[in-house]
């Protein structure tokens, strides 16, 4: 009767349980973030892995985000809640067709995008019903053709997206449906031709995009009807530049046409431009066009009257031919208001003194070529031209030459004094000099300059010191750009941590320009050596963003003082150890910090983490990324309630150092590359409830994770949390290759093989199946425990006979031991390697308990005496025994023998005779080593209240210390 009831009970349990899972896996939660503005309310359900539309929305949705998902449909549609639907971004999901009638359930839809989606043709009246739809975007869809039927239901479109697909030809017929088109873009085609009057019923048309197609006939009549049309790209085709490929008059009915691009087309070296092209274009200000080795811009271009912005570049490394640019190349131009321009990836190796003497409203002047073969100091020269004018921009970089490098001095620079420039960009050129006669204090250019950039080159140190002078002396300078000078190695910092006593004691005062916000010096110097104490920017209040990193420095402990505005800080890469704590005192404004790969010690963050950071109350960004740490305090960001983004990669965390249910703001969580085998279900929770306020980024990769039974929930968690993970980025969704395996990590299965958090969630329900098994036998396993409890206590008490005969000899009033029959109240037992922590930890019981006679093994054993016998004579006077356990204890070659002896101290009388101190984190115990036996049996012959457990370096004002000497000083139990 007993048998059946005990099954008809467990029969029941099991069909509890199992109606439970089968309810909770059948509950969905709206895994969407939703917002409510003027626009109305909105849901974005973007990157959830949705296979279909989520339902029970709390209001009637205006606007719905529901990309980067595994749509194969848009049945959910129908919901009610979309009834006033105005926006809808379904873009990278898994859509390949789409039925007529697909959104009769959402009339008043204005914005529709589909991008991303397979959908290869789109036939019949898919977009029926659609009155109000003004931007249609349909652009990664695979389109070969595009139906006239489809835009006849879409009339509004002002907006048309339909590049990056394969569309041949131009679908005429379908683009007549929408006359009041003002963007259509088909770039990325596979157009060859633009036909005659192809976009005539296109009037309002404004802009034209034919950028990266296979053009190489455009007919006379092909933009007839585009009177408004105000820009038309035609970069990256094969249009040659002739009459042939341009007719007479091609142009003409664009009489508004702003822009015009036609870069990239034609490859020849030589050639003449086309005449009576560009003359129907009097409004045309920005050009951008193709040129041939000596190219001249003659009469074809002198009606451009207007032209504010020239290019001369290579598209896709095709169109700009130009090698020579010579005193005339730009006389065209003379007449025009020409601002900028733009010379880029052309093979140009030589620059005339004049070339840009035709331009005096010239503003903005840019040389980038990566051919190699101009010397810098062509272009300087060049400057001639630009004398006493006043340039917002003078972009040279990138011009080097492999065989010379680049010298500034006095031949080459003459004409940069009396040129009045904002901002000069020489970076990436190779300048491995900087002659003190060619750049001086007293040039108009340094009084002008607001911004330079010389990073990317090779200036040394003496170089670098004159040309910081120089920088210092402009007085209206606002950025300063001087990092990764290649004239070191950057990244050696395996330097041993400094001497504080060796620290220069005094003040390094910087006198930069008031105006000066950015100062950028990373990897500007091989080695700062070891900072002085302070470092004080005396005009330092408008700096904005400093760049200290991998400037070779060490032994931080330094402190920096006049950044009243600073909002962006890196120190990263240099060989710190220990950071000042008042490093940041003065920083109270810090939005923004990078101590990455610092080398910062384990000890010295855990005793001066919350300090350091205390003054950083502002702080949004922290990176600790790299620096071996194994743990963090838990205060260390208790004023940091504004922290959004936390770097913790590269280190040796087991868990998450941090609460980050603290941090409301989180919305990324770097955790890669540590040792973390599982998230706890509380943390897991606490991201999902983040998640559902705002977007929480997580990054687990490189992470020994775990796909056990203990785990299990986590891998579901992982494959169907909102909160994003590693391969969730969506700029990659419509690429052919992309692979979004960001879900899938590598973990050990319960048999210690490796497999994926994937392969275990595919299989999820026949892992949970085995894994409730074996609860289910853990449980039959108690009950049937329970029914033997009498032999359990008979046991216990067998086992506990000590205390037992020692409460029966102080019932009876038996003389028991004393502390005073003693010589020693107690003696500590420690390994060799341990004694300076047995010197530190006996010293702070002694200071918490007063009085008592402590004695170390070193106090009894004499020189030339044997060890056992020390041993056992020490054991044998004192009171207590306190053994040592660390690591190195379990290790030594005596650890068994001395943990013998404390064996051989107990006794009835004495039967908690000893105490065991375990220090810091110890390997599992194993049966092959003897003095792991020992201590298990010791630890099964002393009480638990006997045990104490220190998991690291403690204070000399921990209670521990008080506990330990009460213990050592009480009675027998």
């Amino acid at each position: 009767m007993e048998h059946r009831c005990q099954c008809s009970l467990s029969c029941d349990l099991v069909f509890f349980i199992c109606v439970l899972c089968t309810v909770i896996n059948n509950v969905t939660a709206v895994p969407c973030n939703f917002a409510t503005s003027k626009d109305g309310f909105k849901a974005e359900c973007d990157h959830c892995r949705l296979t279909k539309f989520p339902g029970d929305y709390p209001a009637a949705v205006t606007r719905l985000d529901i990309s980067f998902n595994f749509l194969t449909s848009l049945v959910g549609l129908a919901d009610p809640s979309f009834i006033g639907l105005r926006q809808l971004d379904v873009s990278h999901n898994s859509l390949t067709s789409l039925p007529d009638d697909a959104f009769r359930d959402t009339p008043h839809l204005q914005e529709l995008s589909l991008e991303g989606n397979a959908l290869c043709s789109l036939w019949g009246d898919v977009f029926r019903g659609l009155h109000n739809l003004t931007q249609l975007t349909l652009s990664h869809t695979k389109l070969t053709q595009l139906s006239h039927v489809t835009l006849s239901h879409v009339t509004q479109l002002t907006y048309l997206d339909l590049s990056n697909n394969q569309l041949d030809p131009v679908p005429a017929e379908a683009l007549c449906q929408t006359p009041w088109l003002q963007v259509l873009n088909l770039g990325t085609n596979a157009l060859r031709t633009v036909g005659d009057n192809v976009f005539m019923p296109l009037l309002n048309l404004q802009h034209l995009i034919l950028n990266k197609n296979k053009l190489s006939v455009i007919h006379q009549t092909a933009f007839n009807g585009l009177r408004k049309l105000r820009v038309l790209d035609l970069s990256g085709n094969s249009l040659t530049l002739d009459n042939s490929t341009y007719p007479p008059g091609v142009f003409s009915p664009l009489v508004a046409l702003e822009e015009l691009y036609l870069a990239g087309n034609d490859d020849s070296a030589e050639g003449d431009y086309p005449l009576n092209v560009f003359t129907p274009l009097p409004s045309l200000r920005v050009l951008s066009i193709d040129t041939f080795s000596d190219a001249y811009f003659g009469a074809a271009f002198t009606s451009l009257t207007r032209l504010i912005s020239l290019t001369l570049a290579s598209v896709d490394s095709r169109g700009c031919g130009l090698k020579r640019l010579t005193n005339h190349t730009l006389h065209a131009f003379r007449h025009s208001g020409l601002r900028t321009v733009v010379i880029s990836d052309c093979p140009l190796f030589d620059v005339e003194v004049c070339a840009f003497c035709d331009l005096p409203k010239l503003s903005s002047l840019t040389v980038n070529l990566s051919e190699h073969i101009l010397h810098l100091s062509s272009l300087l020269l060049a400057l001639y031209g630009l004398q006493n004018q006043t340039m917002d921009l003078v972009d040279f970089s990138d011009n080097r030459r492999l065989d010379l490098p680049n010298i500034l001095d006095m031949t080459n620079t003459k004409y940069l004094y009396n040129t009045c420039i904002k901002q000069l960009d020489l970076s990436n050129n190779d300048i491995a000099g900087v002659s003190s006669r060619g750049l001086s204090m007293d040039s108009p250019w340094l009084k002008c300059l607001r911004h330079i950039d010389m990073s990317y080159n090779k200036l040394s140190s003496g170089d670098r010191s004159l040309f910081m002078k120089l920088l210092f002396g402009a007085t209206n300078m606002e950025i300063i750009e001087a990092q990764n000078q290649r004239a070191f190695t950057v990244g050696d910092n395996n330097r041993p941590p400094g001497d504080a006593s060796k620290q220069p004691d005094y003040t390094f005062k910087i006198n930069t320009a008031k105006s000066l916000r950015v100062f950028n010096l990373s990897a500007a110097v091989q080695e700062l050596g070891q900072l002085p104490k302070e470092f004080n920017f005396a005009q330092g209040g408008n700096i904005t963003t400093l760049n200290l990193a991998y400037d070779g420095a060490f032994y931080c402990d330094i402190t920096i003082t006049g950044l009243t505005a600073i909002k962006d800080f890196d120190f990263s890469g240099n060989n710190c150890f220990v950071l000042g704590t008042g490093l940041f005192q003065h920083m109270t404004t810090l939005r923004r910090l990078n101590i990455s790969n610092v080398h910062v010690t384990q000890e010295f963050l855990l005793a001066n983490g919350s300090e350091l950071l205390r003054p950083l109350r502002h702080l949004e960004v922290l990176d600790l990324s790299d620096n071996d740490l194994m743990d963090l305090p838990d205060d260390l960001l208790r004023h940091q309630l504004r922290l959004s983004w936390l770097g913790l990669a590269w280190n040796r965390f087991q868990t998450i150092p941090v609460d980050v249910s603290m941090q409301t703001s989180l919305s990324h969580l770097d955790l890669s590359h540590n040792n973390i085998p599982s998230l706890d279900p509380d943390v897991r929770q606490t991201l999902d409830n983040m998640a559902a306020n705002h977007t929480v980024t997580l990054r687990l990769r490189g992470n020994p994770l775990t796909c056990t039974c203990q785990s299990l929930d986590m891998v579901r968690w992982l494959a169907t949390t909102v909160v994003r993970l590693d391969g969730d980025n969506h700029n990659l969704a419509y690429d052919d290759d992309y692979d979004d395996n960001g879900r899938e990590y590598p973990c050990v299965l319960e048999d210690g093989g490796i497999g994926s958090t994937g392969s275990v969630m595919a299989q999820w329900e026949a892992h949970w199946r085995r894994c409730v098994g074996l609860a289910f036998l853990t449980v039959s396993a108690v009950a049937l425990l329970v029914q033997v409890l009498g032999l359990l206590l008979t046991y216990l008490l067998w086992s506990k006979w000590t205390y037992v005969r020692h409460a029966w000899y102080v019932l009876r009033h038996l003389r028991l031991p004393r502390r005073h029959d003693f010589e020693n109240d107690a003696v500590f037992v420690y390994a060799d390697c341990d004694l300076e922590l047995a010197f530190k930890i006996r010293k702070a019981v002694g200071l918490a308990r007063p009085g008592l006679r402590l004695s170390l093994l070193a106090d009894d054993i004499m020189p030339g005496s044997f060890l056992a016998e020390g041993i056992a004579r020490s054991v044998e006077r004192s009171w207590k025994v306190v053994l040592l356990v660390t690591q190195t204890f379990l290790q030594d070659d005596w650890s068994g023998y001395s943990v013998l002896q404390a064996q051989g101290s107990i006794s009835d009388t004495l039967p908690d005779r000893v105490l065991v101190l375990m220090v810091g984190p110890l390997q599992p115990w194993t049966a092959r080593e003897p003095s792991h036996l020992s201590m298990r049996t010791l630890l099964r012959m002393i009480p638990e209240s006997c045990v104490y457990h220190m998991p690291g370096a403690l204070t000399p004002q921990h209670n521990i210390w008080a506990t330990l000497g009460d213990r050592i000083a009480r009675d027998p139990i």
